[in-house]
């Protein structure tokens, strides 16, 4: 196999910082490899949803940063194996004349390789290591953890300026109990992912994407304390669109945080709350289309 430049990292949420580490490999004049985890593995530590980016996006995102082939692993598969085995099926697969990571990248058995310990195997091995150190954007240091912690806030405005594109899902239009409709307000529901890494619960202005075009709406996420549910999901009303969107597959974009979900007394309480939030965001897209 020729020579390549390595991009090794987890890649999720695929950020300003990871773009940095992408672009050092794909700009290297070599062929360029990104190995990534299919699901990051604080999935499977904490047991929670922690993605950010879903694969598909991870994907386009890191194809647009350059790089030439993008190699997933299975953190179950690879768990066990220790620093040093991992940097040598590296090095067996790709045969890199170059590596690029970011300052913090952990890899191995209980992530106790680190960036120290792959220079030494690295200038063992006489191989280029390329650590990409602290990205920061508008004083914000770029990292997983920052973004999953603003999300958790409902900070998604602030989220999205460190990401490389913006936060969304993309889930299956399912079908809802029909409430909307005795208030004249109609929604398509969709469940919040579950690996999916949490977003505070409430009302975000939104745009959709169906069939190449972007609509612009009001989504609440949420367990709806109102009529309760027992997992979280997305109900979203689309300001220009007309049509029937049961099982089509969705994508939604989060702009910004607009209030906290709220149990109301009745349907004419909800509907005024509905109605007082949709004023808002309409004033906010205005703005937005006079910038």
């Amino acid at each position: 196999m020729n020579k390549t430049a390595v991009a090794l990292g987890t890649f999720d949420g695929v950020h300003a910082g990871h773009k940095v580490v992408l672009e050092a490999a794909a700009n290297s004049g070599l062929y360029s490899v990104a190995v990534a985890f299919r699901v990051p593995p604080k999935y499977f530590l904490k047991g929670e949803g922690v993605v950010i980016t879903d694969q598909k996006t991870k994907t386009a995102l890191i194809k647009k940063s350059g790089i030439k082939k993008i190699d997933y692993i299975d953190f179950l598969k690879v768990k066990e194996i220790s620093a040093e085995d991992f940097f040598y099926s590296i090095k067996e697969k790709y045969n890199p004349a170059v590596i690029v990571c970011g300052y913090n990248y952990s890899f191995g058995n209980r992530g106790l390789g680190n960036t120290n310990l792959l220079k030494s195997l690295c200038d063992k091995e006489n191989i280029k290591l390329k650590i990409i150190q602290k990205v920061s954007v508008n004083g914000d240091t770029v990292s997983s953890s920052r973004i999953r912690n603003l999300l958790s806030k409902g900070e998604v405005y602030k989220a999205n300026g460190l990401l490389y594109e913006d936060f969304s899902i993309c889930a299956k239009v399912i079908h809802g109990d029909k409430r909307g409709r005795k208030i004249n307000f109609n929604t398509f529901n969709q469940r919040y992912p579950e690996k999916k890494t949490p977003i505070k619960y409430g009302v975000y202005l939104t745009k959709t994407e169906i069939d190449g075009k972007f609509y612009f709406g009001m989504t609440n996420v949420g367990i709806r304390p109102t009529y309760p549910l027992k997992k979280p999901i997305c109900e979203t009303n689309l300001f220009d669109f007309t049509g029937d969107l049961y099982g089509k597959n969705l994508r939604i974009y989060f702009l910004q945080f607009i209030r906290e979900e709220k149990k109301f007394s009745d349907l004419s309480e909800l509907q005024k709350a509905i109605d007082s939030d949709k004023q808002e965001i309409l004033k906010i897209i205005k703005n937005l289309s006079e910038v």
